[in-house]
């Protein structure tokens, strides 16, 4: 049991000891996909997709709501995605993409 205690403790404390930033994150409650572009993290916490900078970690800008008009989504499914392009921001939900 102690060494299993030892072996956890080496994981958590390797992974925070080289991390150059460790960023919280307090408008999300269950965040699905996260897709990092360049200056921007896609972070997608059904059904709202959340654009944050990567430089300082600020919220940019959220888009979607649940629904089946424009700009809304249906995270129903599990396999909720987004797939981020130069221009666009394709996102994947049930029987829609948007």
């Amino acid at each position: 049991m102690k060494r299993i205690h030892w072996i956890l403790f080496l994981i958590v404390f390797s992974a925070t000891a080289f991390a150059e930033k460790i960023a919280v994150f307090p408008d999300l409650k269950r965040p699905r996909n996260i897709i990092i572009d360049h200056d921007r993290i896609f972070i997608s916490d059904c059904p709202g997709i959340y654009i944050y900078s990567s430089k300082d970690f600020n919220l940019i800008k959220k888009f979607g709501r649940e629904g089946v008009g424009p700009g809304e989504f249906r995270p129903m499914v599990i396999h909720f995605k987004i797939n981020v392009q130069p221009d666009y921001i394709f996102v994947n939900s049930t029987h829609k993409i948007s």
